[in-house]
């Protein structure tokens, strides 16, 4: 396989969806290209701009991820699982610094329609999505006069 096939192979890849850098050389090994055509294929994507892991963090985060609700906690998660590189993870994180109570508020007045379960639970719902305890903390005190002991 020649680095051309490489190069046609990561470019269909990624006009399937996005891909972070380490997926895509991932799958690139899978199909049998070696270390060095794939680190050449990547770097020739990206000084063309079409493999860029901040662009495709922003996308899923702004995304899926918002309307999952997810909190910092668990889109860093997220990300450094998906193997992304921790710059790019926290200068997403500092885009979204200011919207998070906000957010976990609105997650919990939607989780809040679909139960009659109290503040505990609410707690530990907010905690599974991704949030702080400081920021669950904050949506349970703007939520206190709604909830019950639970």
């Amino acid at each position: 396989m020649s680095s051309d096939d490489c190069y046609d192979k990561a470019v269909d890849l990624l006009a399937r969806s996005p891909h972070f850098r380490r997926a895509l050389e991932r799958k690139l090994a899978a199909r049998g290209f070696g270390s060095d055509e794939i680190e050449a294929v990547c770097e020739r994507l990206a000084a063309r701009g079409l493999l860029d892991d901040l662009e495709c963090a922003r996308g899923l985060v702004e995304g899926a991820w918002r309307r999952r609700g997810y909190g910092r906690l668990r889109i860093r998660a997220e990300l450094q699982q998906r193997g992304v590189d921790g710059e790019v993870v926290d200068t997403i994180l500092d885009e979204r610094s200011g919207d998070e109570v906000d957010l976990a508020e609105e997650v919990a007045r939607r989780w809040r329609r679909g139960s009659t379960k109290g503040r505990d639970a609410l707690a530990r719902h907010l905690g599974r999505k991704g949030y702080s305890g400081e920021v669950i903390y904050e949506v349970l005190g703007r939520l206190e006069g709604e909830l019950g002991d639970g």
